[in-house]
Formats: C-alpha cells, structure tokens, sequence
C-alpha cells in the first residue's frame, strides 16, 4: 500500500498532463476539430499500439484473468445503466435532463483515464487485467447507450449502421489485443526495429490520453445547472463503489478473480463521466452544455476521489 507522498507524486503524474492540455486549450494552440483529430489519433493510433506491447509483453499465466475482468466489465455496465435510467426519473421531469443525467452517469472513463490511474497506482500487471476489462468497451457502450435511446439501429437517420460504428471506433484497439496475445502464445519475437517502434508509440500513450483529456475540459458551468452536475457527479464517483463492490462479488460467483483484478474492478468503478458521452448527442435530446459540465466536474473532483477510494479500497474492502 502506498503512502500518502507517494499517491501525491501519481497524482501529479495524472494531473499534469491534463493540465498541460488545458493550458493548450486556453491558448487556443489547438482549435476544436484539431483536437477531434488528435483525439482521432490517440484512439485509433496511439491505443493499439499500447494494447498490443502489453498483451505480447505479460505473462501467460495472467491471462486466466481475461474472463473475470470481461465479466465483471459487463456486470458493471449493466448496473451503472439500469441504475442511472432509473434515478433520472427522480433527478428531473424533463426529458431533457433526465437523458443527460442518464447517459453521465451510465458511461464511465473505463479506457482512457482508467487505464491511467490504474496503470500509475498498480502498474503493468494491473494494466493488462484493465485492458481485458475494458476489450468490450465498445459494444457494451454503444449496446448500453442505445438501449437509452430506446432505438435498435441508427442507420435510418445518419447512414451509419451499428456494426459500422462499431468497427471504426472499436476495432483497432480489439485487433490489437487479439495479435498481442496470439504472438505472446506464439512466443513470436519481432525483431528490433519493429518492436522499437511499437514501444516508442506506447510509451507516450497514456500522457497523450491524459492531455486530451485537459484539451476537452470546459470551466464555464451554468448556475442553473449546478446542482445536476454535483448529483452526477457524486452518483459516480461516490455510489460507484457500491456498483464495484456488487460487479465484484457477483463475478467471484462464477469466476476467480485475483486480488490485482479486484483491485481493478474497484478502481474502474469509480472513474468520473467519459469524454465520449457526447457521441450519444446526436442521437437523443440532451443538454450539450450540462454534459460538457458534468464531464469536466466529474474529471476534477475524482482527482481527489480516486486516491480517497485507493485508501479506503486497499485498508478496508479487500479485507472484506
């Protein structure tokens, strides 16, 4: 367990990426569709190439940890989107509101700034179980997302199908995972050039996902939406670990999850609102700039949340 100046250095090396990109941001260094494009970049670039060094890289035996962490990824996700469903008909009347709050509370930043404070609290071995728990991100955020929108396809209204977004968003990441442990068990050995170049590009991925993080945060709330933002917010950054402790004992019903995978399912569950929520816009009424709020709040205050949790996770629920 680590102690209190050794979880202020990680948090710096969380928090100072995120505050470089928003330094850029309000020197307007980049302007919004460059940052789509980076973001674009990180995503489908920078994330396989992660993925991949670290599933080629792990021990055989970890992967026993694949079906726990996909399980309780899923078991997750189903209660984060049954629940917030449900409390959005308490939060507010208007529809509006409602889907907003919805949506903020059901999509976690499982990949992105999980992995990064996963990988930062526990290191290389907890990554790998993080990556398995989030290989199904995809399909179980546009499955989740679109079950709130009480519709089975979009293609009628924008062209795409769901199997099409499915595979431009999700695809790089998920092959990647599949090569990385195929030439793992292949005990295939690129040679050094190759692999030179696969580690250069996943070195700086995490600090890249953390800056583009910074570059998407928006200060400027509205008074007026003050108070869904806090309920939100504090729905996933405080009621998440009850998610997490259920996920958690519900997957050990069928499976045998090891202490690093528990550790990872509890500190995923309480990641704040994801930055890609705002892809479900163009697909149902929410409130652009309430969404932009709650993912912003959200990201800072689990900068203090997160390590409360980390502390309270390894004194007193692992001894639960």
């Amino acid at each position: 367990m680590k102690n209190f100046s050794d979880i202020l250095k990680l948090l710096l090396v969380l928090v100072m990426p995120i505050g470089l990109g928003y330094f850029f941001r309000l020197a307007r260094i980049f302007k919004d569709h460059e940052t789509d494009v980076l973001r674009k970049f990180v995503i489908k670039i920078c994330v396989p190439f992660l993925v991949f060094k670290n599933l080629y890289k792990t021990e055989i035996s970890v992967l026993d940890q694949f079906f726990p962490s996909v399980f309780a990824f899923i078991v997750l996700c189903i209660i984060y989107i049954g629940s917030a469903y449900l409390l959005s008909l308490i939060i507010s009347s208007g529809k509006r509101l409602q889907n907003t709050y919805a949506f903020a509370v059901s999509m976690g930043n499982y990949m992105f700034l999980g992995w990064g404070v996963v990988f930062s609290f526990y290191g290389e071995g907890a990554f790998t179980r993080s990556v398995f728990f989030t290989v199904f991100f995809w399909p179980v955020f546009l499955l989740g997302g679109f079950w709130l929108v009480h519709r089975q396809s979009i293609s009628q209204k924008h062209g795409h199908s769901f199997v099409s977004i499915l595979l431009r968003n999700g695809a790089p990441a998920f092959l990647a995972a599949l090569l990385g442990i195929g030439f793992n068990l292949l005990h295939f050995q690129f040679p050094a050039p190759v692999y030179d170049l696969v580690d250069k590009f996943a070195l700086f991925t995490i600090p890249m996902i953390l800056l583009v993080i910074g570059l998407n945060f928006k200060l400027k709330m509205r008074s007026a939406d003050f108070k869904i933002i806090v309920w939100a917010s504090f729905t996933r950054l405080v009621g998440g670990i009850i998610v997490g402790v259920v996920a958690w004992l519900i997957t050990r019903m069928f499976f045998a999850p090891d202490p690093l995978t528990v550790r990872v399912i509890l500190m995923e569950s309480i990641m704040p609102t994801a930055a890609m929520t705002v892809f479900f816009l163009d697909y149902t009424e929410m409130d652009r700039e309430l969404l932009a709020g709650v993912i912003t709040f959200s990201t800072l205050l689990s900068l203090v949340t997160i390590p409360m949790w980390y502390l309270i996770i390894e004194k007193y629920i692992l001894t639960f």
